[in-house]
């Protein structure tokens, strides 16, 4: 019983703590969409300032300079798209996690309640066959044999609980 109280306390402090986590890593998701956004308008500006420059000039040097920009922002970008579909795995891990913790806590709870239940009809079941054998008992003559019997049949059946 008390290992299965110290088990639900266990899981419902994951569940916690993955509850929180989940809430630390949608901020993160957050962040990371705003900062990919800005990336994606700052290489839509650089394309746009290439395109200028183009039509103004056709010098090789400019242009490869332009473009090794807009190819270091095309890099970081891919790189923010990678972190930003690992954070969303993540998440849906996450979730999956958290529901088959509460569902796991729910199945024990039941459990635990079944059991305190069935332990509950024992000890009535227990109790009641006590109190026949003491009415049995006091109620005849016995012989000190038959008293000792009743004893040890009380006793084995406390045992049991």
């Amino acid at each position: 019983m008390i290992d299965l109280k110290e088990t639900v306390a266990f899981l419902k402090e994951e569940v916690s703590l993955l509850k929180t986590n989940m809430c630390k890593v949608n901020k993160n998701m957050d962040t990371l969409h705003n900062d990919l956004h800005t990336v994606k308008s700052e290489l839509q500006s650089c394309s746009n300032i290439i395109s200028k420059h183009l039509d103004v000039t056709n010098s090789n040097t400019d242009n490869l300079v332009l473009s090794n920009g807009i190819l270091a922002i095309s890099r970081t970008l891919m790189k923010l798209e990678k972190s930003r579909n690992t954070l969303s795995d993540n998440i849906s891990a996450l979730q999956t996690t958290v529901r088959d913790n509460s569902i796991c806590i729910e199945q024990l709870k039941d459990a635990e309640t079944s059991i305190q239940n069935s332990n509950k009809i024992m000890l009535n079941d227990l109790t009641q066959r006590l109190q026949d054998d003491i009415t049995r008992s006091t109620s005849d003559t016995i012989s000190k044999s038959e008293h000792e019997a009743v004893l040890k049949s009380v006793h084995t059946r406390l045992k049991q609980c």
